[in-house]
């Protein structure tokens, strides 16, 4: 009997690997506004893009799209502060993947800013990466902290 990694092991390693669901944050922050502290704001798209009740509701937002509204949707917000948690790990090695691939760079005061070297997007979902752009759109409106106080999520 073996005791190295199953098979689903690798299909879930495979499935969040940092150079797969990376393109979902560079989609994002094509529709993000450079400003301090919006690093922060990537630790918010894997757990909503990737959970299907939030990514249903992403794909059909649209520009005047707005935190309540995304909110009206039952389970959208259920467990996103165990998700953020959960997804935080692959999101700072998609984060570091991204910066080594100079797709994007992070000013000292924590703004990203998107290079014109992207990541392939081949691996990635259409319908996720639409969602990210969304996402982007509905909190670009805001500030990084109210958007973590309206989407309820108390820690990072």
């Amino acid at each position: 009997m073996s005791t190295g990694p199953s098979a689903i092991d690798n299909i879930s390693t495979l499935h969040f690997s940092p150079f797969i669901v990376a393109p979902y944050i560079t989609a994002f922050y094509e529709m993000v506004e450079a400003r301090p502290n919006n690093i922060l704001l990537s630790y918010l798209v894997l757990p909503l893009v990737l959970y299907p009740a939030s990514r249903d509701k992403l794909k059909s937002s649209n520009i005047k799209s707005t935190i309540q509204s995304f909110l009206s949707q039952p389970n959208v917000q259920f467990g996103l502060g165990e998700r953020v948690q959960e997804y935080k790990e692959i999101t700072n090695q998609s984060l570091i993947a991204l910066l080594q691939n100079s797709s994007l760079t992070v000013d000292d005061d924590l703004q990203v800013h998107l290079s014109n070297m992207k990541p392939d997007k081949s691996a990635c979902s259409s319908i996720s990466t639409n969602s990210a752009k969304n996402l982007g759109k509905i909190l670009n409106k805001y500030d990084v902290i109210s958007c973590y106080r309206a989407l309820g999520v108390k820690e990072l």
